[in-house]
């Protein structure tokens, strides 16, 4: 994953616990986690195991736990984990990544929110996540929407570094302040072909809208008229 000092350094930033809500972590809970939410509804049984990898402050693993799943938080940056135990100490966190999971680990599903676009190598990263997912188990993550990123170039923010700004691939986030990391945006053939060859079939595709209760909540110079997110959703065979 993405050098852990510059999310070390933005765990106050993502910090769901308080009052006040950054507008860049709010979207996730009010965009990307409903459908999110609703696929494990559909396809994991209550009570079922689930790691919430890359699981920053905590905040969608206490709404899995709220829902009566098991919960396992796990991410690089400890700084991160600090944050969540200190505010849900009920749930378990650890800190690493992929390699980090126990061997004898199995989980009815492994969730990801915002996570798999800092993976430079994603087919390492989900081998290993595969190998800990029950049979019948679900993989389910959101990711950023590629046509959102080139509407961020084209407005000149939050991205930079891509060698071709339409196809994209690698290229830099900026977060300010001297606090930057690689990402890859991929399209959804490219999550494909990773999750079929590890005998899963995608059963969700979605690019869920920016609604006008989170805009007027949170304006925003980021751009609105496209899907920030791409949700996807996948099952073991």
């Amino acid at each position: 994953m993405a050098d852990t000092q510059v999310w070390d350094d933005l765990s106050q930033y993502f910090n769901v616990h308080g009052d006040e809500i950054d507008p860049g972590a709010a979207d996730n809970i009010l965009i990307a986690w409903p459908p999110m939410v609703i696929f494990l509804e559909e396809n994991v049984t209550k009570g079922g195991s689930i790691l919430e990898y890359g699981c920053g402050t905590g905040g969608f693993a206490k709404k899995l736990a709220s829902l009566g799943y098991t919960v396992k938080g796990m991410d690089p940056a400890p700084k991160m984990i600090e944050v969540a135990q200190k505010h849900l100490p009920q749930i378990q966190f650890a800190v690493g990544d992929a390699n980090a999971i126990n061997a004898d680990e199995k989980f009815d599903a492994i969730t990801g929110v915002m996570v798999f676009q800092f993976e430079s190598n994603l087919t390492e990263t989900f081998e290993k996540l595969a190998s800990h997912v029950n049979p019948g188990g679900c993989v389910v993550f959101a990711v950023f929407n590629p046509a959102w990123i080139v509407e961020c170039i084209q407005k000149g923010i939050l991205f930079n570094g891509f060698d071709n700004p339409q196809a994209l691939g690698k290229g830099t986030m900026d977060f300010g302040q001297g606090r930057a990391t690689d990402v890859y945006i991929r399209e959804t053939v490219e999550y494909d072909e990773v999750m079929t060859n590890l005998g899963f079939r995608r059963l969700l595709e979605e690019r869920p809208p920016y609604t006008v209760e989170f805009i007027e909540k949170y304006p925003t110079d980021q751009p609105t008229n496209v899907p920030e997110f791409l949700v996807l959703g996948y099952k073991k065979a």
